[in-house]
């Protein structure tokens, strides 16, 4: 479902909608874009937490198509019973480059998953963020990342840095 940035106009009909694709398939996957484009390319689902017991999951400026295979994979995977670790690398999300989950912080539902509040009014849910690595195997973090890679794919713990990522697991 792809949902532009803006007012309240259109609030109760997303509303109404998302419940029913929640009620219907336990979740719901939203595409929100800026007609400005201000703000990167955000994917996120919700109803996973309520429905099945995992946190929810975003992607960050990664463009909707792919966040959203992205989101759908990790939905179906932990529906079947996958759990995933922060900072641990895990393959079959993407061709031939593993990815990363990292806890987001409660500080930044609000501001990126304002939807999120149709099934979380207090916004007490958690949420994982899937970080995805330049075509090179470059994570936004490591120095050598190009710039563009790193201000579109903003990290969303508290620190802003990623806290549970070990570059040792990944080489193992």
């Amino acid at each position: 479902m792809r949902v532009r940035r803006e007012g309240n106009g259109h609030r109760v009909r997303l509303e109404t909608e998302l419940r029913s694709r929640v009620d219907s398939a336990g979740y719901a996957v939203l595409a929100v874009f800026d007609p400005e484009e201000e703000a990167p390319p955000l994917t996120y689902s919700l109803g996973v937490w309520r429905s099945f017991g995992v946190p929810e999951v975003v992607t960050v400026g990664v463009d909707h198509d792919l966040g959203t295979a992205l989101v759908e994979e990790y939905v179906c995977r932990s529906r079947d019973g996958e759990r995933f670790k922060p900072g641990r690398p895990y393959a079959g999300f993407l061709d031939d480059l593993p990815v990363i989950f990292e806890r987001v912080s409660p500080a930044h539902h609000a501001d990126w998953l304002g939807s999120a509040a149709v099934l979380y009014p207090d916004r007490a849910f958690p949420m994982v963020q899937l970080l995805v690595p330049d075509p090179l195997g470059l994570w936004p973090w490591q120095p050598d990342a190009p710039r563009d890679f790193v201000q579109s794919q903003p990290v969303l713990t508290a620190s802003g840095r990623p806290e549970s990522w070990n570059p040792e697991v990944e080489r193992q």
